[in-house]
């Protein structure tokens, strides 16, 4: 499917076509997918999982530094996603699924978990949360030829993470600077 879809575009691909390059029956493509938006959403789900697996940095401890997560994390999606043909004509079929954000989302949290000994599961999550939802705007709506968005990410998204790593609560007011 993604070398279809890298080719042209998803809505030019048929449930047969796909079939036809995996060289099995259309027959065998429904039975194990049921319709296209559940192919292109388990497409989509296999690539964010194999991102959050293999380019999420697996460095963990209290002393992990959040910055350089946080930029190596950011760097990976932006990277990884853009080499990846298919899924800008995909982007558009999962990225208003809650269910799609919500498994990116629990991937990542639970690579968090691991990276940074103690960190609460529900912390995490919220966070995960917030960086899938920045990743996908940026995908959606890429950013000028000549702009970087990840030191700016970094920046924005890199004292939030620290607060969460560092305390217990839930609150992200201190770590914005509000009361």
């Amino acid at each position: 499917m993604g070398s279809l879809v890298a080719r042209r575009e998803w809505a030019a691909v048929s449930i047969s076509d796909v079939a036809s390059e995996a060289g099995v029956s259309r027959q065998t493509v429904y039975n194990e997918f049921g319709t296209r938006a559940t192919l292109a959403e388990l497409y989509v789900e296999a690539l964010l999982d194999r991102l959050v697996q293999q380019h999420v940095p697996r460095a963990s401890g209290s002393a992990a530094d959040v910055a350089v997560v946080v930029q190596s994390s950011l760097e990976s999606w932006f990277s990884s996603l853009g080499e990846d043909e298919a899924f800008p004509s995909l982007l558009g079929v999962v990225s208003n699924e809650t269910e799609f954000v919500e498994a990116a989302a629990a991937a990542l949290a639970t690579r968090y978990c691991e990276i940074f000994e103690g960190l609460d599961l529900a912390k995490a999550t919220m966070f995960a949360r917030l960086v899938v939802r920045v990743c996908l705007g940026y995908l959606m709506v890429p950013p000028a030829p000549d702009e970087d968005p990840v030191p700016a990410l970094v920046a924005a998204l890199g004292p939030y993470a620290q607060h969460l790593v560092a305390v217990d609560d839930l609150d992200p007011r201190p770590a914005l600077g509000l009361a």
